[in-house]
């Protein structure tokens, strides 16, 4: 009796096994591959510019803010330029400075804006960025000689390879 309960047993054991392997030989699979394109971004925005009121002889300053998103390899550079309608007269010096973005790029510090079409650059190896709100400084010197009125100049910012 014990012969025929284990080899019922065997047999079970050993249909089972089939049905498995049978089952496991009907299961169909396919793929493919996805491809991911990952293009280069570069971009750069400003807030409203600032208002800056002084007396003759003072100097002052006022924030703007601005923001870089950039994904790119190589090193770029964020520079500014007054224009070449620039009504700025003798005796009124107008500097700029930039926050630099987290993990990417190297201030260069306040840096003059006084010569038409200039470009003096204000973040040095920037790569990768993603900084929606960052400050942006400028300072205005008058010296007692300017005379009181109105005077708006135009900064472009531009980003530029190294």
């Amino acid at each position: 009796m014990k012969r025929i309960a284990t080899g019922i047993a065997t047999a079970l054991l050993l249909f089972g096994a089939a049905i498995a392997q049978d089952v496991h030989a009907q299961t169909e699979a396919a793929s493919h591959s996805v491809t991911i394109t990952v293009e280069e971004n570069v971009s750069l925005s400003l807030e409203d510019g600032p208002t800056l009121t002084l007396e003759q002889g003072e100097s002052t300053t006022a924030e703007t803010a601005y923001a870089v998103h950039a994904n790119h390899q190589t090193a770029r550079t964020i520079q500014a330029s007054i224009n070449e309608d620039n009504n700025l007269p003798e005796g009124i010096e107008l500097s700029v400075e930039m926050e630099e973005p987290e993990g990417s790029g190297d201030t260069t510090g306040q840096q003059s804006l006084v010569e038409e079409e200039e470009n003096v650059t204000l973040i040095e190896n920037l790569t990768r960025a993603n900084d929606p709100d960052l400050t942006l400084t400028y300072e205005a010197d008058v010296d007692a000689t300017v005379v009181p009125d109105e005077f708006e100049v135009e900064v472009t910012y531009m980003i530029m390879e190294e």
